[in-house]
Formats: structure tokens, sequence, C-alpha cells
């Protein structure tokens, strides 16, 4: 699914690229984008059940994550809702992988929305908020401090008691058959608790449900501020680059970037060829592009038997699965370079310059 993912997203970035700023089509690409990320997000969503995830811990603007999601939200939630942001005049700042934020994000909109099935309000507020012993004491959770909250609240059909006991747990789901998994809050508990926040839940039949999400807040000063938005712009070079991946379609992608970029590409289709096609171009090849797990050979198998032939051989791999997996198999993780699928084109350029020149 990975895969799937990653030539979807390549193909429209490119998409993307080739169309003019100010066009209905570009803003369709967007669309195709963000909902790839969502899939992507989706994906680790559900190995996270059974293997823990490795998260890409930032600083980041709560407020910006919530206005960056707002158009997909609105597409998500239909007409019949209205929307409402409301937004502090100061910036909320929090430790926090934003791509699993925005992940629950659409989880709680999703939740809102099929609780309002004739229509309603849904309010996301972000606010600052100091918990107490008060606070503790009557929840029975949390820990004082300064924390970043994000609330959102619908007016739909609510919950009783008996519900909200229940409504966290994995695969536990109030609709028909077919039409939920019981995933979405529950792997937005999963997620937030794992980014040493808490989320809690209020609701009351008819009267609607509303939804706080803590996380300790930082000091926007903190050095390690990021800007969600910000991604270099990819980078260019003249070397030769092994890329040994056996899906075809993610393969001619890879070539594809690749060489628009400046580098000469050989491509092999699995573990073997590639290390064939290292002992006859070995002088000419820079960097190895590899699958961690191809057939006949895996991606660590190559590097190793590279390495035999040319000892300071480059590599950078690539993985659809999860890195806790990885570790089971091999001693991939330690000491390797290793982005995961899907990747978008300037992560995986970037990626590409940093080992070569590094």
């Amino acid at each position: 699914f990975n895969n799937i993912l990653a030539v979807i997203m390549g193909r429209a970035e490119l998409l993307e690229r080739a169309l003019p700023v100010q066009s209905q089509a570009r803003d369709d690409v967007e669309q195709i984008l963000s909902a790839t990320g969502r899939g992507a997000a989706l994906t680790s969503k559900i190995l996270a059940f059974s293997r823990k995830q490795i998260l890409a811990m930032k600083v980041v603007s709560l407020v910006e994550i919530v206005r960056n999601m707002k158009k997909l939200i609105l597409h998500l939630i239909g007409e019949d809702i209205e929307i409402l942001i409301l937004r502090p005049e100061d910036d909320i700042k929090v430790r926090a992988d934003p791509v699993q934020l925005e992940q629950v994000l659409m989880n709680l909109a999703t939740n809102a929305r099929d609780a309002m099935p004739r229509g309603g309000t849904l309010t996301i507020e972000t606010r600052t908020e100091e918990i107490g012993e008060e606070f503790i004491r009557r929840h029975g959770y949390g820990r004082p401090g300064s924390y970043a909250l994000l609330s959102m609240k619908d007016n739909g059909i609510g919950m009783d008691k008996s519900l909200q006991k229940r409504i966290l747990e994995p695969f536990f789901t109030t609709k028909e058959v077919g039409k939920g998994t019981g995933l979405g809050l529950a792997s937005a508990y999963g997620i937030i608790r794992q980014q040493e926040g808490f989320i809690d839940i209020q609701s009351r039949p008819g009267k609607g449900t509303t939804v706080n999400v803590y996380l300790p807040q930082v000091d926007a000063e903190d050095e390690g501020a990021v800007d969600i938005a910000a991604e270099p712009a990819p980078v260019s070079g003249s070397e030769t680059i092994l890329v040994g991946e056996d899906d075809p379609t993610v393969r001619d992608l890879w070539k594809t970037v690749l060489e628009e970029r400046g580098y000469t590409v050989i491509t092999a289709q699995d573990g073997l060829d590639a290390l064939e096609k290292f002992r006859v171009y070995k002088d000419r090849i820079d960097i190895l592009l590899l699958d961690m797990i191809m057939p006949k050979k895996n991606g660590s198998e190559v590097r190793e038997e590279a390495k035999k032939l040319k000892p300071d051989i480059k590599t950078l791999f690539v993985s659809g699965y999860s890195s806790s997996l990885l570790l089971e198999k091999s001693d991939l993780l330690d000491n390797s370079h290793i982005v995961y699928k899907p990747i978008s084109i300037g992560v995986l350029l970037n990626k590409v310059r940093e080992v070569l020149d590094g």
C-alpha cells in the first residue's frame, strides 16, 4: 500500500510542477497530495497497534496546523455542516509529530461529521490552559502544567455514559457494519498519549460532544521551532545512482525524478539484479538507492556484498515497512540512512544529496 501511495504522491508532485500556479487543476492536485498524506498516516496508524512507530517530533504551531487543515476538513464534513475556527491572538507551540497531529484532527472531524447526520455546527478552538490539582482530582488523570488545548465541539446526537466508557477502545464503533472501523478515536488517543498529552471527552445524548485534546505547551522561543510548511528546494547532482526496487511503478518514478535532476540512473528489479549491475558498473556508481525488502536479496545483503567490492560505496535505504519490523529482520537501522515510503520527491532528492555529500 505504501508503494501505491508513493507512486500517487510522486506522480502528483510532477503534475503539480507542470501546472500553472493559478489553475483549478493545480488545486485538485494539491488535494490529491493532501489525501495521499492522510493515507500514509493511516497506514502508520494501523501498524501502530502492533508496533510502536518512530515519531518525527518537532516544535510546531498548533494554530498553524489547524489553519492548514481547514480546507481539507471542509471537503470532508460536507456543505450541510458549518465550521467555526476560533484562534487565540498569540501562537501556541507544541512538540509533536505534525503528520500524526493532522491525523488526529481528521479522525475527530470525521467522528463529528458522523454525529451530525442532518447537519450542524463544528467548532474548532485552540487556546492555552493551565492544568492544576483540581482538574486532576476531577478527571482522574493529567499532570500539572501549561497545556495547548485543541477543542472540537459538535452539536450532534451525543453519547450516553455507557458509550463514553468504551469510545476509546480500539475497534469499538457505534456505526453500522461497513461504515466504521472503530480506529478513529482509539488511534487519536494513542497518538496523543505517545506525545505526552491526553484526551478528555464530554458528551450528553442530544446535546452534542466536545473532545478536548491537551498537549504540553512549549516555549515559543524554543530553538527547535520548525515551520511545518518549510521544505528545502530539491537539489541536483551529476553522480550515478543504482536504484534497486522491485515495484516497477516506484522504480520508474525514481528514475524519472532523479534523471530530471541531472543524475545518471541504473535500475535493478530485485536484489540479485542490483548486485549483478553493481559488479559491472561499480567504478561509475556513486550511491546505492535500495528498497529494504526485495526478492532474491534484501537491501542489507546487497549493501554488504557491494562493500566488499567498493568499501566506500554510499547507501540510502527506502522502505514501506515499519521500522520495528525491519529491526526484527536485520540490523539495518543501526547506523544506516533510511527514509520511509511514501516519500515526497523533494525529500528523496535532498536525502540522496545529503548522503552523497556526507
